[in-house]
């Protein structure tokens, strides 16, 4: 039959004294690391199953904790290495348990679209959106209280809920920052925090000519793109060149310069950003159509595009 011995222990009695000197004790763990003021339950199995008493002990002088008869290991805030041992009818089994006390190296901040920029040490975010940010407490460890806590610096410009961050409108729906900390809830010096830049997004981009014909050897101009709203936190936007005629680059049919440069882009003015009311200057150098793509710089991908025809 079946006894249980301790709450943690399952022997069979009616063994042999020759089967109970056979006897071994099998730990649940051998190696284990926990964190500071938390309770883990080992075990052990014997094998082949024996009928007697388990008896716990731990390393003297240890601040953690084992309950003799359950196994039950309590640790202290004092970080140790101490070794836990299982002892029946002169077997043992032994634990070595390294106590880790929490520190922020231990909690991880991250998301699944944002690490990178987290990792720079700011998030830009248009007013109006949220990011989902995540915090992982002693990762790979047995910690009593894994519960966070969020915090922003400044509710009026970005609130937080479980890791969820979203920039507020503020006064005259102007840009600005926070931070927002996360932190053990049994132990607020261990924490991380993330600054929170918000920005009034870019809506529209606009400008007066969508289309512009010219004749090869002709000069034209792009006009300034307009931006709604007028108080966007970031002005500036990048430019795409892309050929529309088939077997012909860009740059053998437009030159490209900004308004007044001397510079001749072409096609690297793809790499380039620009204030939205820089004028750019055309050159038509051979025929074809090329397609010139305005994109606002602050994430939210609006667009605007003027197509250039050069004709003979």
């Amino acid at each position: 039959f079946t006894k249980v011995i301790s709450k943690n222990v399952k022997v069979i009695a009616a063994l042999t004294d020759a089967q109970k000197s056979k006897a071994r004790l099998i730990m649940s763990k051998k190696k284990l690391t926990l964190g500071s003021n938390t309770k883990y339950l080992l075990n052990v199995t014997a094998s082949p199953a024996v009928y007697d008493a388990i008896t716990w002990s731990i390393s003297d002088g240890a601040e953690t904790k084992v309950n003799s008869y359950t196994g039950l290991v309590t640790t202290g805030s004092k970080r140790e290495t101490v070794t836990v041992t299982a002892e029946m009818d002169g077997k043992t089994a032994s634990c070595v348990i390294t106590v880790a006390p929490v520190t922020s190296e231990d909690l991880t901040l991250n998301s699944d679209n944002y690490t990178k920029l987290i990792n720079r040490g700011y998030i830009g975010l248009a007013q109006g959106k949220s990011v989902l940010l995540k915090g992982v407490l002693a990762k790979g460890k047995v910690y009593a209280n894994k519960k966070l806590i969020w915090t922003s610096s400044d509710e009026n410009i970005a609130v937080v809920k479980n890791g969820r961050v979203t920039a507020k409108g503020v006064s005259e729906n102007l840009a600005g920052s926070a931070v927002i900390t996360v932190y053990a809830a049994d132990n607020p010096d261990v924490k991380k925090s993330i600054e929170i830049k918000t920005f009034v997004p870019v809506k529209k981009l606009t400008t007066a000519k969508k289309t512009i014909k010219l004749k090869t050897g002709e000069t034209g101009s792009v006009d300034k793109i307009t931006i709604n709203p007028v108080n966007a936190t970031n002005s500036a936007v990048s430019w795409t060149v892309t050929s529309l005629t088939k077997n012909k680059t860009a740059d053998s049919i437009l030159t490209i310069r900004e308004s007044g440069g001397t510079a001749d882009y072409g096609t690297s003015i793809s790499s380039m950003e620009f204030s939205a009311s820089n004028v750019l200057s055309l050159n038509a150098t051979g025929t074809g159509k090329v397609r010139l793509t305005a994109a606002a710089t602050d994430g939210t991908n609006k667009k605007v595009s003027i197509t250039v025809t050069v004709t003979e």
